[in-house]
């Protein structure tokens, strides 16, 4: 864990190593928006170390460019706007704050927010998801 001073002299802790504040920023919101979650459950043998991510584990994953300031701003933008909202669990359904995070994915990256907007709504949906063959959700 690196820590960086702030111009406050306050501290802060970078979860995050290769990557500015900013790359880890969209990074984090890629990942927990719908498509980053899809991707993540069809890696089933991919665990990726939280909260620590490096370029051990993010540079096979199939994220957006972070080099590409126009996507990283608008992901990172994404990030400030709800850096301190509570976020549900995908099994909570297709909740506001994700629905926010797919719409900034799909304004950085111009895909069809109608098409993960479906995404997400089944992902909320899947059993795996819900925690339904562990028995932990009942409809």
């Amino acid at each position: 864990m690196r820590r960086e001073k702030t111009r406050d002299s306050s501290r802060r802790v970078r979860y995050t190593s290769g990557l500015d504040n900013t790359q880890a920023k969209s990074t984090a919101v890629f990942l927990n928006a719908t498509p980053g979650r899809i991707m993540l459950m069809g890696r089933a043998g991919k665990k990726m170390t939280f909260p620590f991510y490096n370029p051990a584990a993010w540079s096979s994953l199939p994220i957006p460019d972070i080099n590409d300031e126009r996507i990283v701003l608008m992901l990172a933008d994404s990030w400030e706007q709800t850096r301190y909202e509570i976020v549900p669990q995908f099994r909570d359904g297709y909740t506001e704050i994700r629905q926010q995070w797919d719409q900034a994915v799909c304004n950085a990256l111009d895909w069809d927010l109608d098409e993960i907007t479906h995404l997400g709504t089944l992902l909320a949906d899947e059993p795996r998801v819900k925690g339904v063959a562990n028995g932990h959700w009942k409809p």
